[in-house]
């Protein structure tokens, strides 16, 4: 391969074999449906999270920084489902802000706990390290790294 993209916990890449770039920060905040706050009530401290049902990501993004007990109601392996299983009114989640963006624009999410937020990870690029990078890899590298130096993942969503 010639360049790999992936999202990985803040403990970031270990591997030795890749030279890793790292891209941009990625902001994790809490999410609900308004259907499910209706029902359930809003949370106004960490605290009161305890008593809610829980949407979970499995992949070692941080809930405890929440107060989020460690299992939830409902876990996925896929921001998608976790997303609309939160859309669908299951309970509260973690998301990256940036895919809840167009959510809470559309009124199918809101903010929970406006005021914490946690850096979930980061956005990275891999290459194999001394491997010759093609012209046409080099200019999708830099395109890459200018259009999100433009766009912060972690832009925060009030």
């Amino acid at each position: 391969f010639d360049l790999a993209l992936r999202a990985v916990t803040p403990r970031g890449m270990t591997d030795s074999s890749m030279v890793v770039r790292r891209l941009a920060d990625i902001e994790i905040q809490l999410f609900a449906a308004p259907a499910y706050l209706i029902r359930r009530g809003t949370p106004r401290t960490p605290e009161d999270t305890r008593e809610h049902d829980w949407v979970l990501f499995r992949g070692g993004w941080p809930t405890r920084e929440f107060g989020v007990a460690e299992r939830g109601r409902i876990v996925g392996d896929d921001f998608a489902f976790v997303a609309r299983t939160l859309r669908a009114g299951a309970g509260i989640g973690p998301l990256p802000t940036f895919l809840a963006l167009s959510y809470v624009a559309s009124g199918s999410l809101v903010r929970v706990l406006p005021r914490h937020s946690v850096l979930g990870g980061r956005f990275v690029m891999l290459s194999p390290k001394g491997h010759h990078v093609p012209r046409k890899v080099s200019a999708f590298r830099d395109f890459l790294v200018d259009a999100l130096a433009a766009r912060s993942l972690a832009s925060r969503v009030e």
